[in-house]
């Protein structure tokens, strides 16, 4: 448990005023919060499925162009599979883009 053993933060002799600690805990606590904030945001916007099951499931798997960025290591596992709504072009030189029809 978080209070057991508790004791505020301190300096030599100086001890931290608790609002100066809160304002630590609410620092280092947002960024943590981002994780399941940001996954409940892309299930109810993005995902698909009709079921809880098939929802999750649907944010958990890598997207079709997952993979290497450069197209010469781009193959076996890791070859783009084709689309039915996007085609994949790569100009000589050019990073890999992606362009929705």
């Amino acid at each position: 448990m978080i209070g057991i053993g508790y004791v505020p933060i301190y300096l030599g002799d100086y001890v931290y005023p608790s609002w100066a600690e809160a304002i630590g805990w609410i620092i280092a606590s947002s960024s943590v919060a981002m994780i399941p904030l940001w996954m409940v945001v892309e299930y109810f916007t993005s995902s698909e499925g009709d079921t809880f099951v098939k929802r999750v499931q649907s944010l958990i798997k890598p997207t079709d162009d997952w993979g290497p960025a450069l197209e010469q290591f781009r193959t076996g596992r890791y070859a783009l599979k084709a689309s039915s709504n996007k085609i994949e072009l790569q100009e000589k030189n050019q990073p890999l883009m992606s362009v929705d029809m």
